[in-house]
């Protein structure tokens, strides 16, 4: 793996540009700032370890298949206070489970 990359060159694929992903600014707006803000203060302790502190407001389900039903990106019904090593190791078994089925991140 080169220094400074995210995936090493089997898993090259998995990388995309997130500053051209449209879905992305999402979460640049002030209303995520205030949604996040919300749901840490909700769950203060991360949902899945229950030791760390929460520290990201995490979509429980992909944030791209619940707005594809219809759903509102911001629900905090949908979302979850999670420590960030449990947010990424879910965030790559889900890349790499897309990645395996063949799927565009």
């Amino acid at each position: 793996m080169a220094f400074g990359a995210r995936f090493c060159v089997a898993h090259r694929s998995l990388e995309h540009p997130r500053e051209e992903d449209e879905f992305r600014k999402q979460y640049k707006t002030v209303r995520w700032r205030a949604t996040r803000a919300a749901v840490l203060q909700r769950d203060p302790v991360c949902l899945d370890c229950r030791k760390a502190a929460a520290t990201v407001a995490d979509h429980v389900i992909d944030a791209r298949a619940w707005v594809a039903m219809g759903r509102d990106f911001y629900d905090m019904d949908n979302l979850a206070g999670k420590c960030q090593p449990c947010h990424d190791r879910r965030t790559a078994r889900e890349h790499l489970a897309r990645h395996n089925r063949g799927e565009q991140q």
